[in-house]
């Protein structure tokens, strides 16, 4: 085996790489290096829209509800179980359950926060024996944990936005309002002149030896 340089320049760094027609190393020149691509700009993004990993959490959420759900559709009997099973409340925490599924998909975030809440109030409401309630607790912390990064989030991207914009883009109408306030006289201004009053075509004067009102003296 022999190595070779790749570019055949003597100050050029050495690097190995296996061959697939060489049972040895050879070199490989800096340039022959495809550098990673750049990670996504996502500051355009409006603040509303999920970035990252918060998909696949909410993914995760929905799939412990819907676990939950179904369980409490299957273990209706043990201690402190209601005498009565609540078929009808668990049918409807596992629908919520399943409902998170799709509003996840569309990557609102506050749409997400509050099915997850949802899911999770008609996923706790039923009565369940003592083995499902440490279950319940998981299935009211988790969404609301869940929820609150979320909202937290959008707040913080939606004021870093702001900023970015500066003061005129978050007050659109402070232009108008300047220019109204300037076109009103300020009190350093001239006085307007008064229009002259008009005088009455029907007015007669009064007549001598007679006073206002038209009887003599």
């Amino acid at each position: 085996m022999r190595l070779r340089r790749g570019g055949g320049r003597e100050d050029e760094p050495i690097r190995l790489r296996w061959d697939s027609d060489d049972s040895g190393p050879a070199t490989v020149a800096d340039d022959e290096i495809t550098p990673p691509p750049p990670p996504p700009d996502l500051s355009g993004l409006r603040p509303s829209l999920m970035r990252g990993k918060e998909a696949q959490y909410g993914y995760i959420v929905a799939a412990e509800l819907l676990l939950i759900a179904i369980l409490n559709l299957a273990v209706t009997h043990g201690a402190g179980a209601p005498a009565h099973p609540q078929t009808g409340k668990s049918i409807a925490g596992v629908v919520a359950a399943a409902a998170m599924f799709p509003i996840v998909r569309t990557g609102k975030r506050m749409a997400a926060s509050f099915s997850a809440i949802i899911a999770a109030f008609f996923v706790s409401l039923p009565q369940v024996p003592n083995s499902l309630r440490l279950l319940h607790i998981f299935a009211l912390l988790v969404p609301l944990a869940y929820a609150l990064l979320l909202t937290q989030r959008q707040r913080r991207e939606a004021l870093a936005q702001n900023r970015a914009r500066g003061p005129r883009a978050s007050n659109p109408g402070g232009r108008q309002a300047r220019a109204a306030k300037a076109a009103k006289p300020g009190r350093g201004s001239p006085p307007r002149p008064a229009s002259p009053s008009r005088v009455s075509g029907r007015y007669t004067p009064p007549k001598k030896g007679t006073t206002g009102g038209g009887k003599p003296k």
